[in-house]
């Protein structure tokens, strides 16, 4: 007697849903289109389903966060498919970005570090990665529900010019400064308390990495290439590796995109350097400020290129070189203060683990 076959209208919804919240976005979407009974239980479970596969993730949001398809950056609700579909997406982004210029470049030929061996590349691209997570991090902050949403026009004012002209980096114009998608004044506060939160360790492998972008996605030889590399690392920490993507991508409209988002932010820069706008310090200068103060033991001076390699020669290298963590040998010359940092700081000198040990902060609903 020929064994029978349950189809799948015929097995507990229990059952079908336990299998179904291991399963990316394509799967389910063509698992739900085998019947429209289907469709229906997976759609009047999608929050339960969502949140699940959200916390499979390696560093799991739990409120909206920002789309990163296209040009138009939509607040996605939490508990919804199209969150779980865009931390796939994301996932890919951060393949893509690992894996091709400038950070592929800078884990194989790190600027102000010594050759590495593999399991050192290995330790620097973990922290770099993680630097990535917490770029989206930083830019979802802007998705919370207590502040105003952008209009879907607002961005496709940024491919006009719009928000390049000083007038709409002014309060008075309160519908432009309040859709501004480039400089969500509103968000900045909870953004720099992010940072803030930071340990010495991500702090630094943050400055190191969005040091390193900065410097590659400035056009060297352009006459304003000094205001435009901080315009560029603004931008990096107020949007993430979305404008990264941007900057390195093939889309025609994501790189016109980008490049207005530059032009806007100099025109930013200017105005706040002139004294015509105020509000809440940029994510370049906290980040900047707080690196010195925990790293350079209060300096006021900006962080040279010396600070660099013998903090992350700390951060990287650990035991691999000469002495111990509490009390590094420095083998190079160099000033007092560089030497001093490298004393102060107390990395773990043991190598980064894999992905799902990395120790972000969660970004929470207000």
């Amino acid at each position: 007697m020929a064994p029978k076959h349950l189809g799948l209208d015929k097995l507990p919804n229990e059952l079908i849903l336990h299998c179904v919240q291991f399963m990316d976005t394509n799967t389910r979407e063509c698992f739900a289109a085998t019947s429209k009974g289907m469709a229906e239980l997976l759609k009047s479970f999608e929050r339960s389903l969502s949140i699940f596969r959200t916390n499979l993730f390696v560093s799991p949001p739990t409120g909206n966060i920002l789309s990163s398809a296209s040009h138009k950056r939509a607040v996605l609700p939490y508990g919804t498919f199209e969150l779980v579909r865009e931390l796939e997406r994301r996932e890919g982004r951060y393949e893509f970005l690992m894996h091709n210029c400038p950070i592929k470049c800078a884990i194989a030929c790190p600027p102000w570090l010594p050759p590495l061996s593999p399991l050192q590349q290995y330790r620097l691209g973990t922290i770099l990665e993680r630097s990535l997570r917490q770029l989206d991090q930083i830019s979802d902050i802007a998705a919370h529900e207590k502040y105003p949403p952008i209009k879907s026009e607002s961005y496709g004012a940024i491919l006009g010019g719009v928000f390049s002209r000083p007038s709409a980096l002014l309060p008075s114009e309160a519908e432009e400064y309040t859709h501004n998608p480039l400089t969500r004044p509103h968000a900045r506060p909870e953004q720099i308390k992010y940072i803030q939160s930071l340990s010495p360790e991500d702090l630094t492998g943050l400055v190191y990495l969005v040091d390193i972008l900065g410097f590659t996605l400035t056009c060297s030889c352009s006459r304003y290439r000094v205001e435009r590399k901080t315009v560029t690392e603004e931008c990096i920490l107020r949007h993430g590796p979305w404008f990264v993507y941007a900057r390195i991508s093939r889309n025609t409209t994501l790189l016109q995109m980008s490049e207005f988002m530059i032009s806007a932010g100099i025109a930013e820069l200017r105005e706040w350097e002139a004294g015509k706008i105020q509000g809440p310090p940029g994510l370049k200068m906290t980040m900047t400020r707080l690196f010195n103060q925990k790293i350079l033991n209060g300096s006021n001076r900006d962080g040279s290129d010396q600070d660099y390699a013998k903090v992350m020669e700390c951060l990287v290298l650990g035991d691999d070189k000469k002495g111990t963590r509490g009390n590094t040998q420095v083998s190079t010359s160099g000033d007092a203060d560089a030497i001093d940092t490298v004393k102060r700081l107390h990395f773990s000198s043991a190598p980064v683990k894999g992905r799902h040990s990395f120790n972000t902060a969660p970004i929470t609903s207000p």
